[in-house]
């Protein structure tokens, strides 16, 4: 795969004070394009517009993929169980896409081996799923990862010991591929930034001005100032998922429904209660929906769950009702486990929009996506997945070249082509392995950390090494147990935009999902140490801790909902 590695690896600031830099220069330019959401959608909008040489601004009213993009199965795949809907393009795209990834960010994208066990007495039938595996490496084309391979029972066994034995038929034995979804959307957004890119969190669109029919200029509000703005730019684009015809309605409070929001949640268990080396996707004996198990970082990732919303899509947490689904669907393929709530590190959920179609069970719901302009210069985008988010870029930007006169737009995406931010370098797997001994070696830190670090900033390691020389508390860890150092917390604020305790502990780290405290020991130290830099008084610290400790509350809710 040809991609075009600079000849040169710059590192940007992306702090807050260039958000404060982003937001003057915002009431004062107009853009080419003005992008609505700091998801993976929005994130790959902007990275594809800024490469083909627009002008162009993204805002987003709370932090980078606080919604949907940081609460995925952490899976960069194809989708095994879509090929039982027939959506084979949607398929098809997603391996491509796969395949794409795996090379533009290798830090952040790696193989997932994955184990599919069949069972005599299940639907879907041994003879089924081993044509479904031979179609799905088809429809990867020329860039398969991996061939899949029918186990017998016996050698299942022997990879999945506790896994359930009666009835056992054998298995599939396939790859995939994971990663670090909050990352992907950062190192996309920070893509962006470095080639001119204008990007801000906690901006919420608040209004529209018209020309007539026609958006003219976004009227939003600086969230941490409470400041007012206009943007005015030639075209403007939605990509805010779950929220997409709240935005709509911002024009016209009657705008009908384009979004069917549905729940997904996840409960994260430790890895030595449900000890797997490969992903494993299994079959509910309770819907017949298919699950996943994801080994990720010292947890078990169990998930998900698909039910239709209705509600605050602000506040979501996994309910009573889907944690017992989860715990009871995995317990039927573990009978020797019997995990309950007190496995339990932690949880967490999100929405998924997608596009609505009230005809149907939501599993069915297609995962692909749709765009269309309404009202006049407000283009929309919904539906969709994360493994597919830079081929959804490109669609909606040459949707914009045919349908958005105002706004003159290359045709040709350059995305393909260039590393995302941390990738830039070739030879990945080697420059990881000698970086790896040189942080061991020169900064005397364990093997863990340094793959933790690798993995997190990838080429960029150095910009964080350098803090490891210029502070003398750089090495003191966040959590005894985990591998976060706090010198994180100074990249962090240097070149990932955070302005909030959350931003950090939620999302710069995963301190809330991996801890079994939720970091609520730590989040006090992070506070204060976050405010020397951002100058936050004591009144602001609390309120900052307050916050963070609430979000912490969701993800226990499920414990008190008995």
């Amino acid at each position: 795969m040809k991609i075009n590695y600079p000849q040169e690896i710059r590192s940007i600031d992306f702090s807050a004070a260039m958000r404060t830099y982003y937001l003057q220069q915002a009431r004062q330019e107009s853009y080419d394009l003005c992008i609505i959401g700091g998801g993976i959608t929005g994130a790959g909008i902007a990275w594809d517009a800024t490469l083909r040489g627009l002008k162009t601004i993204l805002i987003e009213k709370s932090d980078f993929a606080a919604g949907t993009s940081s609460k995925s199965s952490k899976l960069v795949h194809g989708g095994f169980r879509y090929l039982k809907q027939y959506e084979f393009g949607l398929v098809h795209e997603a391996l491509a896409e796969r395949f794409v990834l795996l090379h533009l960010a290798p830090h952040l994208v790696t193989r997932l081996p994955a184990i599919f066990p069949i069972y005599k007495d299940a639907k879907e039938k041994y003879w089924q799923v081993k044509a479904g595996m031979i179609l799905y490496d088809l429809l990867c084309g020329t860039k398969r990862i991996g061939s899949h391979q029918m186990l017998s029972a016996t050698e299942l066994l022997e990879l999945v010991p506790a896994i359930r034995q009666l009835n056992l038929r054998g298995g599939a034995f396939y790859y995939d591929a994971k990663g670090d979804d909050f990352r992907l959307v950062m190192s996309t957004i920070q893509s962006a930034a470095l080639a001119g890119c204008h990007a801000a969190n906690y901006v919420s669109a608040t209004g529209f001005e018209m020309l007539g029919n026609q958006v003219a200029a976004l009227q939003a509000r600086d969230e941490l100032t409470g400041d007012e703005l206009v943007i005015r730019a030639r075209a403007f684009v939605n990509a805010t998922g779950p929220w997409s015809d709240q935005v709509r309605k911002l024009v016209d409070p009657e705008a009908d429904q384009h979004v069917r929001a549905t729940l997904g949640i996840h409960i994260l268990i430790p890895a030595a209660r449900l000890p797997l080396n490969y992903a494993l996707m299994i079959i509910s004996m309770l819907d017949d929906r298919p699950l996943f198990a994801i080994p990720w970082q010292n947890v078990i990732l169990l998930g998900t769950t698909d039910t239709d919303f209705i509600g605050d899509p602000d506040r979501l947490w996994a309910s009573r009702e889907d944690v017992d689904y989860l715990l009871n669907s995995f317990n039927h393929y573990f009978p020797e486990a019997q995990l309950g709530d007190q496995d339990i590190v932690s949880s967490f959920a999100g929405l998924r929009p997608l596009i609505y179609e009230s005809d149907k069970a939501s599993v069915q719901v297609t995962r692909e996506h749709q765009i269309f302009e309404q009202p006049e210069n407000l283009f929309n985008i919904i539906g969709g997945k994360l493994t597919t988010y830079r081929r959804m870029a490109g669609d909606m930007l040459n949707y914009l070249a045919k349908n958005g006169a105002a706004v003159t737009i290359p045709t040709h995406s350059q995305t393909g082509l260039s590393p995302l931010y941390g990738g830039e370098i070739p030879n990945y797997a080697d420059y990881a392995t000698r970086k790896i001994t040189e942080i061991v070696t020169d900064y005397q830190l364990s093997v863990e950390i340094a793959s933790h670090l690798l993995d997190a900033y990838g080429c960029h390691v150095n910009d964080l090494l350098a803090i490891l020389n210029s502070h003398i508390d750089a090495k003191r860890p966040l959590v005894a147990h985990l591998p976060y150092l706090e010198a994180q917390m100074h990249y962090a604020l240097r070149h990932e935009m955070t302005v909030a305790l959350d931003d950090f502990l939620i999302r710069r780290t995963h301190i809330l999902s991996l801890d079994w405290d939720q970091g609520a020991a730590v989040a006090g130290r992070c506070a204060e140490k976050m405010a020397a830099r951002l100058g936050w008084n004591t009144a602001e610290i609390d309120k900052q801790l307050q916050r963070y400790l609430k979000k912490v509350e969701l993800t226990r809710k499920f414990r008190r909902d008995t």
